[in-house]
């Protein structure tokens, strides 16, 4: 009985050595390993942040630094109009730069927006931004374009209250009239001709383009006369824009 004694005895204390020594393991160690990896995930999302800005910025000078051909082909206009453009809307209409975007870039997203008919997301993509972000700062850059036109266009002369000209009486200044020229309004009617410019020419590939799929005789033949011109490159270039009518 004794030595059954002696031996539980034994037991208790060596489950009391393991149970310590585990005790130690989660005080020291697991503490040290949780530190490890929070340094590790920080490193991580710094490196990712690093990467995420590198690309944004070598978009941004691919688009307005690089060459007045690249910014004339991605924001319809050269390097030196967008400049003065960005000037006007900064001294003019006061287009500040935000806390974590410069003013050129929240222009050349304005302008690349108008030029290209691209869903909100893949702008985002493009420019490493949120799409939330994409269009608060549309919003903010048209908003500012529209004020410029006091400074661009030239001011009609006032019209008189004897005007017999019926096409002018929507305009006029009445509290009365059924289409007010509010803010809101410009924005919609600027918002529906930059729509028209790009929503047509793109309606009008997508019907070319599924002309020549349900026609492959007709998309033979205008395969022939792409290779024809363009050669062995697998790139089209502007120069090679001159190919006849396909009938």
């Amino acid at each position: 009985m004794a030595r059954l004694r002696v031996t539980q005895r034994r037991r208790i204390l060596l489950k009391l050595q393991v149970n310590i020594m585990i005790i130690k393991f989660f005080v020291i160690f697991v503490p040290w390993y949780l530190m490890g990896i929070t340094l590790l995930s920080e490193s991580y999302f710094r490196k990712r942040i690093r990467d995420r800005m590198i690309h944004r910025l070598a978009n941004l000078n691919s688009l307005i630094k690089d060459s007045d051909i690249g910014c004339i082909n991605e924001l319809r206009k050269n390097r030196s109009t967008f400049n003065v453009l960005c000037e006007m809307l900064r001294d003019i209409e006061d287009l500040r730069v935000t806390k974590k975007m410069s003013l050129n870039e929240t222009v050349a997203i304005f302008f690349y927006i108008l030029a290209h008919h691209q869903k909100n997301r893949t702008i985002g993509n493009y420019f490493v931004r949120s799409g939330e972000t994409i269009s608060r700062q549309f919003n903010r850059c048209l908003l500012a374009v529209l004020k410029l036109h006091v400074h661009l266009l030239k001011k009609p002369s006032p019209m008189t209250e004897g005007c017999a000209d019926r096409r002018w009486k929507n305009f006029k200044k009445n509290q009365d009239t059924e289409l007010p020229l509010t803010t809101d309004n410009l924005k919609a009617i600027m918002l529906d001709m930059f729509a028209a410019v790009t929503d047509t020419t793109f309606i009008a590939l997508d019907w070319g383009m599924t002309a020549l799929i349900v026609n492959p005789r007709v998309m033979q033949k205008a395969q022939a006369e792409v290779r024809k011109v363009v050669g062995k490159r697998r790139v089209v270039l502007e120069s090679d824009l001159h190919l006849t009518c396909i009938t």
